[in-house]
């Protein structure tokens, strides 16, 4: 397991690009994403391979409800006004629908519908995780931690309900994070297993 200062060091884009089966994000707002060249592009790069299967994207959407969201934006964008929270979703959706649009068989947005509790990011075997604050430093700036695993067996684990005796405390730890991603998502299991 590697911890940096920063998101950065991890180098998204190259992550993505390189991506060949399947991309989980879990990160609630998307306009940053948007709003980048690098990751629009390694992104488009991923979807346009024949071997690359699912883009799910867990997002808190405009249209949304739910009565955590003010307390959890102002937690996300701790100091922005209201109105640039607003335009930041709303560019977010806009992202996510034209990634749909281009890509209808393997992009599939699942809005938040349960409080988040961090920032995953999923590439293949590779899990990025971060934390959220209430802070007026937004989460890419602060720890984040990568580690590698075989996501296959996790999901296979919460497929069949058990985590294995077997299983290390690194793949124990992991799984949780899976199980996060999996609970916001609210699909079937099995249609994630790649």
């Amino acid at each position: 397991m590697k911890l940096t200062a920063g998101l950065a060091s991890f180098n998204l884009p190259e992550l993505f690009g390189n991506a060949s089966k399947r991309i989980i994000l879990h990160a609630a707002i998307y306009g940053p994403f948007a709003q980048s060249k690098p990751h629009r592009r390694a992104l488009a790069k991923a979807l346009s391979k024949d071997s690359f299967a699912r883009l799910d994207i867990i997002a808190l959407t405009k249209s949304g409800t739910q009565s955590w969201r003010s307390d959890f934006l102002n937690t996300l964008r701790n100091g922005a006004s209201e109105e640039q929270k607003l335009r930041e979703i709303q560019a977010s959706d806009d992202f996510l629908e034209k990634l749909q649009i281009a890509c209808p068989t393997k992009v599939f947005v699942h809005p938040l519908t349960a409080l988040p509790c961090q920032p995953i990011i999923i590439v293949d075997n590779t899990i990025v995780f971060g934390q959220y604050a209430h802070c007026g430093i937004f989460a890419p700036q602060g720890f984040w931690g990568c580690v590698q695993t075989d996501v296959k067996a996790l999901l296979e684990w919460r497929q069949q309900g058990v985590t294995p005796t077997y299983a290390t405390d690194t793949e124990v730890a992991a799984y949780r994070l899976i199980c996060e991603c999996l609970n916001a998502m609210k699909c079937e299991v099995h249609q994630c297993i790649i």
